[in-house]
């Protein structure tokens, strides 16, 4: 749920369709509280806290896991969130309360926008890289996952999924902001955005059902019940 900035910053700034545009800055936060309360959580639920600083500064421990690399990439990507951010969040500083400029938050501002085209990059790498690996860690239960599921391409099929939800939760965000905050309406651009998801979604089908008849699968849908549907 939290890969809308992505989703949508893969849609504006690689695919080039900036009509969408209006849409980065709410997906980019949903992004942001996403993603740093998974990381507040995982912290937590994982037991000694605390100790987190050790990943970074001693990663060859983990070398053998692919944990470690999700867990890197999720670090660096929350404060790649926060970079890409802090021009909106630091709007209402720019100006004193006399109304003169605020220079130290003007050139601040302007070092963050003149850096944005390599933060965007590794707002696109970074996410990449974390989400296919979330698959690969499908992989690691080997026999005890269900053989119809047990497929080379998880990663991708996680990456491509990912996308779906992350469209999704910016259609329900905007929604939502626009009626909250009684702001305009973007109901023809979410109409539109809906479609990509629609067919992101069919490729991803389309793709699974080749994927499974070109590994002579297929007789395990009919045979696997419920996890043919999972």
């Amino acid at each position: 749920l939290g890969c809308g900035g992505y989703a949508v910053a893969l849609l504006v700034y690689v695919l080039n369709r900036g009509r969408y545009h209006p849409l980065v800055r709410p997906a980019v936060l949903t992004s942001l509280l996403g993603y740093g309360l998974a990381v507040l959580a995982v912290s937590v639920d994982l037991g000694r806290p605390w100790e987190l600083w050790k990943v970074p500064v001693f990663f060859w421990r983990w070398t053998h896991s692919p944990q470690l690399e999700v867990a890197l990439c999720v670090a660096a990507y929350v404060l790649v969130l926060l970079v890409e951010i802090s021009p909106a969040l630091l709007e209402r500083s720019r100006r004193r309360a006399d109304g003169t400029p605020n220079r130290t938050v003007d050139r601040l501002v302007g070092g963050v926008e003149r850096l944005l085209p390599f933060i965007l990059a590794l707002g696109l790498v970074l996410p990449t890289m974390h989400q296919s690996s979330l698959g690969t860690m499908m992989l690691l239960p080997g026999p005890r996952l269900h053989a119809l599921w047990f497929t080379p391409w998880l990663p991708f099929l996680f990456l491509v999924s990912c996308l779906v939800m992350g469209y999704g939760v910016v259609a329900v965000e905007a929604a939502f902001s626009s009626w909250a905050f009684r702001r305009p309406r973007h109901t023809a651009m979410l109409a539109d955005l809906s479609r990509v998801a629609m067919w992101v979604t069919a490729f991803w089908v389309a793709f699974r059902v080749g994927e499974v008849a070109v590994a002579g699968e297929l007789g395990l849908v009919r045979g696997g019940r419920g996890a043919a549907f999972a």
